[in-house]
């Protein structure tokens, strides 16, 4: 029935990152179950490889408004939240043109609510190669079916492990 697909996808875990490559857009889901209307709280971004400090919010949101004050300055002109989604819980961060500084994990708070999410963002040249598709790469076997070298697949696999801590 239609009804229930209208379900929505719960948002991803620190499992399930993020993958982007420079320049890209992105979307850092965030939601409340509850579908409440979020525009009278303070919600607030952090990105937690930065030391908590007044001023060192990815993106900060009180009394209706982003107040940029409190803001770091790379983020500012870059980061928005949906108007239409606050009204519904739904308190997603996109993050434009990121670069591989951007990359790390990322908390959502509302102190309102007692609320807290992270989501964890991985930036990299590799990304388009690697993902969405990676569990249909066979490293084992190129193209033409011929094998691909041991060196080559542990290179592969040196570029995931890094990326995944």
């Amino acid at each position: 029935s239609p009804a229930g697909r209208a379900h929505t996808p719960p948002p991803p875990t620190l499992c399930e990152p993020i993958i982007a490559a420079p320049g890209d857009d992105v979307i850092l889901p965030c939601h409340l179950d509850s579908q409440e209307d979020l525009r009278g709280f303070t919600i607030e971004w952090t990105k937690l490889e930065i030391k908590p400090d007044p001023y060192s919010f990815v993106c900060y949101y009180q009394f209706r408004r982003i107040v940029t004050e409190v803001m770091i300055e790379s983020f500012i002109p870059r980061v928005s939240l949906d108007q239409d989604g606050l009204k519904r819980g739904d308190v997603t961060l996109k993050i434009r043109n990121v670069s591989l500084q951007d990359e790390g994990k990322y908390s959502c708070f509302i102190p309102g609510k007692n609320f807290r999410e992270t989501v964890q963002l991985v930036v990299g040249e590799f990304a388009l190669q690697v993902h969405p598709h990676m569990k249909n790469i066979c490293p084992e076997q190129d193209q033409d079916g011929s094998r691909m070298k041991t060196s080559e697949r542990q290179n592969m696999l040196e570029v995931l492990e890094t990326k995944s801590d």
